[in-house]
């Protein structure tokens, strides 16, 4: 219950950091494809904050780069197997070059998934031997890379492609790795 707590309190306090610029009513919607393991449909929705702005001059062009923060919100169904419902902020570095309509973008993020196990799940008890449950959850705590590419069509409009290759902390005393793949449209709502 604490990891949900710290995951709500980072995820809200990133939603109040530029409200003394009210660049809140100009944040853009993500809405995308959240495919888990690419194959397994889900959907995810989040937006993206923007932290700091700044060029960077290299030969002849000049590179745009920002630092955000994406507070996120998704869910995938893993057939004959589990559901995910995950809450996660991802904080990156976007670049393009100036006047180009494509970017790229890495970031890091930081997430709290619960899996809702489908079928008839067993488990240890101490006591008693062996419970069967029918609806079976585990929390985890996810990080993940992720890389970001896609092209702003006009400035209230971006499609945007993202390969995330994740990890669930503590997974049977261990790590696993997923791989994400997310396909979406960003809009500026004002």
């Amino acid at each position: 219950m604490k990891k949900i707590q710290f995951l709500l309190l980072i995820i809200l306090q990133s939603f109040f950091l530029n409200a003394q610029e009210n660049n809140l009513k100009r944040l853009p919607l993500n809405v995308s494809y959240y495919g888990y393991n690419v194959f397994h449909p889900g959907l995810k929705i989040g937006t993206q904050i923007p932290l700091k702005n700044w060029d960077k001059t290299k030969r002849d062009f000049i590179k745009q780069k920002k630092l955000f923060l994406s507070p996120q919100i998704g869910m995938y169904v893993h057939r004959k197997s589990h559901s995910g419902l995950l809450l996660n902020t991802e904080l990156g570095i976007e670049s393009s070059k100036a006047n180009k309509r494509f970017y790229n973008a890495h970031s890091f993020g930081l997430g709290y998934l619960v899996q809702i196990n489908e079928g008839t799940t067993y488990s240890l008890q101490d006591d008693s031997g062996i419970e069967e449950k029918k609806v079976s959850t585990k929390s985890y705590l996810m990080t993940s890379y992720n890389y970001e590419f896609g092209q702003h069509l006009t400035p209230k409009f971006t499609w945007f492609s993202k390969f995330s290759l994740a990890s669930k902390l503590f997974y049977n005393t261990g790590v696993s790795i997923h791989i994400f793949m997310e396909l979406g449209l960003k809009f500026r709502l004002k």
